[in-house]
């Protein structure tokens, strides 16, 4: 629930290319990430490792300006990038990557306006940089938990699921457990994160469920439902898009079919299917009714001071044929949604009670339920 939407801006100079999967893996627990670029210098050689992770990944290379020799070229074009986005104030918070205190400034700035600053970095960044952010996290902590794990099972090597049970204890944070919330919110959250659930487990694309629970957590969080693909996809495709819009409005759904009333819980699943339904129609060209055409904006050029009321770059007719697409897609998956829980309506209701009797549970004690 409450999931948030961040920025991530990550400094190609001083972050190993080796950290990228655990940068998006642990910034994936906090919210979308809406924005994902990447600053540095890509003219040079210095900088080749991280060219076969940006197509990958999705990242947005940046590159940094001519007219500025150095290490402040970098920084320049990060720090220009961030206002923008600052300015048009479309995140909840951003992610600066950097192992240098040299965006120590910027973060203070970002915090300033109110908006939440995740930090990551290397065990050398300097302290500066680390206190200026809300949260920091250093990046090796992942491969030292991975090999804790594997330490506790009398192995001398790291396996796969030893990296993902340090995703968990990382990427989500510490727990809440000392916040005091009523029988009847954890109620509603045990329904909302069964919601979630069990359109991951049927879904074909999206899942599986890693771990479900109730505990609120240290990013605002009044439970969380972790999924964790076993493969990598270098595309997205449609079918996978609507299930991911599927999943972010199961929570809504089965507060209304459960409680016969909704909370606001759900902002940020909605915000997130909104985002995703505006990007196939806008951006991806998955709509019939509007075609194989562009209408984001989102790659214009950014600079500071540009004038923040946006203009469209289409007219009145096009944008009401935009917004009827995006109202379709989140209509027809919402009742796909309340389709599938109401078919599983009784794994839903066994789900919410282990929730509320364990509070945690992990993928195979949620599979279980299926069973039999």
């Amino acid at each position: 629930m409450d999931e948030q939407c961040y920025a991530l801006l990550i400094d190609a100079d001083n972050v190993s290319a080796k950290y990228i999967k655990p940068i998006l893996t642990e910034l994936s627990k906090y919210g979308v990430i809406t924005y994902k670029r990447i600053y540095g210098d890509w003219t040079s050689t210095h900088n080749s490792s991280w060219k076969d992770e940006l197509l990958t990944n999705s990242i947005m290379p940046v590159q940094q300006f001519s007219y500025t020799q150095g290490k402040n070229a970098t920084d320049s074009a990060m720090i220009i990038d961030a206002m923008d986005i600052l300015y048009t104030n479309d995140v909840d918070g951003f992610c600066i990557v950097s192992s240098d205190s040299d965006f120590t400034r910027l973060v203070t700035r970002i915090r300033e306006s109110a908006k939440m600053v995740i930090g990551m970095g290397e065990n050398k960044t300097p302290e500066p940089f680390r206190k200026a952010c809300d949260k920091f996290t250093i990046l090796e902590n992942l491969l030292n938990e991975a090999a804790i794990y594997a330490a506790k099972e009398d192995r001398g090597y790291i396996i796969q699921g030893d990296i993902r049970k340090s995703f968990v204890k990382v990427g989500i944070g510490s727990e809440k457990r000392s916040r005091i919330i009523t029988d009847k919110e954890k109620r509603i959250t045990a329904y909302h994160e069964a919601g979630h659930a069990i359109l991951f487990h049927v879904l074909p694309d999206v899942g599986p469920v890693y771990s479900v629970s109730i505990i609120p957590t240290g990013v605002g969080a009044a439970g969380y439902t972790m999924p964790l693909p076993e493969r990598e996809e270098m595309f997205n495709t449609k079918g996978r898009m609507l299930q991911e819009i599927i999943v972010d409005l199961g929570g809504r759904v089965a507060e209304e079919l459960i409680f016969d009333d909704i909370t606001t819980g759900a902002s940020q699943d909605i915000k997130q299917a909104t985002s995703v339904a505006k990007a196939m129609v806008t951006k991806y060209g998955m709509s019939e009714h509007v075609g194989l055409i562009n209408y984001d904006n989102e790659d214009d050029e950014v600079f500071i001071g540009r004038d923040l009321a946006h203009t469209r770059s289409y007219g009145e007719n096009i944008a009401g044929v935009i917004d009827q697409e995006i109202k379709r897609i989140i209509d027809e998956c919402y009742q796909k949604s309340r389709s599938i829980l109401l078919e599983h309506e009784k794994i839903l209701h066994k789900c919410a009670d282990l929730l509320l009797e364990k509070e945690k549970i992990s993928r195979d004690e949620f599979e279980a339920l299926f069973e039999g």
